[in-house]
């Protein structure tokens, strides 16, 4: 299909979006054509006996074992050690220095295996720890220039790392998973913030049933 045509049929298209009564905004126009594509009823092919419930967190595990065995072979004879460590590192290269809770936070850890990390970080020489100018008891932390060097020499690689881990998705397909991505963090971390009140009861209660019940 030549630029011509693809015009004519976007600008067809896009008098049908109108006439349904949606906003003319392009953001909104770009997720209808994709709904059109990919129509709701559009059912994956799954194998025998496997739902998308169980198959989608399959492939997210698998991903996440992806990324570390990646991971270690980066930081191998770097005196990084994992993903979380390099987390903390590039944080505090942006931002200059953070406390512990902020730290801990932003890799999403829970406070033991975030403490552990930061230990290792300042065993290693990568970061220390100051006192707040305003309060004396807020500890932060910050980059050594031991690990301000480090963190440079390996951040081109974990680029490539993040290269890697994409695959050979499109760019469309990045922005989509990003997207998809995205919205599962914004719907699990306000979970996360009051995890420690919740039991399983209370948790399993977050559960939000998909449009289609074949899921």
């Amino acid at each position: 299909m030549d630029a011509l045509k693809l015009g004519v049929e976007l600008l067809a298209r896009f008098e049908n979006y109108l006439k349904e009564g949606h906003a003319p905004d392009l953001a909104m126009f770009g997720k209808w054509l994709s709904e059109q594509a990919f129509p709701k009823t559009m059912a994956p092919e799954l194998p025998a006996g496997e739902t998308l419930v169980s198959e989608i967190p399959k492939y997210l595990t698998y991903l996440n074992r992806y990324a570390k065995s990646y991971t270690k072979k980066l930081v191998d004879g770097t005196g990084i050690r994992s993903a979380d460590e390099f987390v903390f590192l590039v944080y505090l290269l942006f931002e200059g220095s953070a406390s512990k809770t902020t730290l801990i936070e932003v890799a999403r850890l829970d406070k033991p295996s975030g403490m552990e990390v930061l230990n290792r970080l300042m065993a290693a020489g990568f970061i220390m720890q100051t006192d707040s100018q305003s309060d004396k008891r807020q500890k932060f932390m910050s980059l050594t220039e031991t690990g301000r060097r480090k963190i440079h020499e390996i951040l081109p690689a974990f680029e490539r790392l993040s290269q890697l881990l994409l695959g050979d998705l499109t760019y469309h397909e990045r922005v989509e998973l990003h997207r998809l991505l995205k919205k599962l963090e914004d719907f699990h971390a306000p979970i996360r913030s009051k995890i420690q009140e919740m039991d399983w009861e209370e948790l399993q209660k977050q559960v939000k049933k998909p449009e289609s019940t074949s899921a």
